[in-house]
Order: structure tokens, then C-alpha cells, then sequence
């Protein structure tokens, strides 16, 4: 048996384990030389499926995994889903009240392994280029039939944010709302993602340790995002990039490296010394 038989170590993606889009060769390594010890590595991510492969191009090793935010468990090795939760699709009527106060705001869906553009605007498009998404045309029929993982609200201004963000929490009732802090072509982005009820990466990390038999104290977790500080809680050790905000700080056990620095492969690194 090996150092971390029986262990998980949970790894956000953008600006922890991707800096920019790019992997750091020595978070790689790293995690070879954890799997080789007997430990899964597993994803946390607030990408759907269809925003994976760009990460799973670069490394293809990666055990079941949490996407999207925590509706969704997917184990890219057998490109399978596991565990899948969807919106009501009652709760598409915060889409229509985004769009009734302000038409400048950018929205997708994301189902399953498709995302649809219902409001397409330059942050739409850089956030499909970036995570290579090609994304499905919408149209008002589907609001009755489309059954969503999560829907994204896309900003350029902080005001409008804002605005947009107080009016579709009241008319989501059934729904999790996250805040999503993202850094794409060097640019730090506010997003709004709108989940299901009672979901987050945390609780559904909860039900993937509960499937894969991994004990609480065999679980370790890193993130940088206002969506991982739950999952940071949580684990038994956690850590978060230098660049984290302070909030996130606060709710991680230690503070690595940066993104760019490799910070997946300190994190490993001081889990190999201490364990």
C-alpha cells in the first residue's frame, strides 16, 4: 500500500491548477508521484463537461471528479456521468428577468455536455474561446424542455452586476446562487452561476468520497475561488494559492505558491512531508 492509499486530493481548475490555460509541468509530475502512492486525483470545478477539455488535453489522468459547481459528478476516464442534479425549469425565469434589466448582460446554459448562448456578448465569446466550448444556438421553445446543470450571468460592469444579481436571486427560489471569480486572458472575471438547491462543490464532494469510500480524514482539497471556501472547510487539509482572495484565505489551512508557480505541486509536496 502506498503513502496516500485511500486518499483524495480535490483540485479547482482555472487559477489553481491552470494558470492562464496553462499547466505547469511540475503539477503534473506532482501528481503522478501522489497517484503513484495509491491517491485519486479528482477535479472541482465550476466547468460543465463541455468546458473539460482543454485540462484533460493537457492531463488525462484525473479521477471522478465534481463539475459544475457540484451538480454533476464525471469520471473522465470512462466519459461518464455518475451523479447528475438539474434546475427546475421554473427557475429559467431569472434568465428572463436578467435579460428584462439589462440587455448587455451575457448568459449561457450549460446541460449535460452542451452549452447554449441565450445572450451572446464579448465575455460570452471569450469565455467560450478560452474554455473551447462550441455552444448551441437558443431559442424561447427550449426555456419548457432544456434541463440545465447551472446558467452563467456574464458581466462588464460591476453596476450592472449588481443590479442584475439582486433581482434574479428573488425570482430564483429553487436555486444556489456563487459568485465566480475567474482570470481569463489575464483579466479577473465576476461571474454569477445559478445552481440547484442545496448544491456546491463541497456537498457533492461529500457524495463522491461517500461512493469512492474515501474517509474524511483522507481527504484533502485545494481552490483559489468564492465557490471553493466550502470545499476548503471541509477537507481535512486545504490550502489556496498565493493570489486567492483574503476570504478564501480564511478558510484554507495553508497558502502555497501561486497558480503560475506551481501551486497544486507545493501543496503535494507538503502533503508528501507531513502525512
Amino acid at each position: 500500500m502506498g503513502k496516500f492509499s485511500g486518499c483524495l486530493l480535490a483540485c479547482d481548475i482555472d487559477g489553481t491548477t491552470l494558470y492562464n490555460g496553462i499547466l505547469p509541468e511540475k503539477n503534473i509530475e506532482a501528481i503522478e508521484r501522489f497517484k503513484a502512492e495509491g491517491g485519486i486525483v479528482s477535479i472541482a470545478t465550476g466547468r460543465t463537461v463541455a468546458a473539460l477539455s482543454p485540462i484533460l488535453k493537457l492531463y488525462d489522468g484525473f479521477g471522478p471528479s465534481v463539475v459544475s459547481n457540484g451538480s454533476m459528478i464525471y469520471d473522465p476516464s470512462k466519459d461518464e456521468v455518475l451523479y447528475e442534479v438539474t434546475l427546475d425549469s421554473s427557475e429559467l425565469d431569472c434568465i428572463k428577468t436578467a435579460l428584462n434589466t439589462t440587455d448587455t448582460v451575457g448568459v449561457e446554459i450549460h446541460s449535460g455536455k452542451n452549452v447554449y448562448t441565450v445572450n451572446e456578448t464579448k465575455e460570452t465569446i471569450d469565455h467560450q474561446v478560452y474554455e473551447e466550448m462550441s455552444a448551441l444556438s437558443f431559442n424561447d421553445g427550449m426555456y419548457e424542455t432544456i434541463k440545465p446543470n447551472k446558467i452563467l450571468y456574464l458581466y462588464t460592469d460591476e453596476e450592472e452586476k449588481q443590479k442584475v444579481n439582486k433581482r434574479v436571486k428573488e425570482v430564483g427560489k429553487k436555486s444556489a446562487f456563487c459568485d465566480t471569480l475567474v482570470t481569463i486572458y489575464g483579466k479577473k472575471r465576476r461571474y454569477l452561476e445559478q445552481m440547484p438547491e442545496g448544491i456546491s462543490k463541497a456537498e457533492t464532494l461529500i457524495k463522491m468520497c461517500e461512493m469512492l469510500k474515501i474517509d474524511k480524514n483522507k481527504l484533502f482539497a485545494i481552490g483559489d475561488g468564492f465557490n471553493d471556501i466550502e470545499m476548503l472547510s471541509f477537507a481535512h487539509i486545504s490550502a489556496c494559492p498565493a493570489e486567492a482572495p483574503d476570504e478564501v484565505k480564511a478558510a484554507a489551512d495553508m497558502i502555497v505558491k501561486s497558480a503560475k508557480e506551481g501551486a497544486v505541486a507545493d501543496f503535494i509536496d507538503y502533503l508528501f512531508d507531513s502525512i
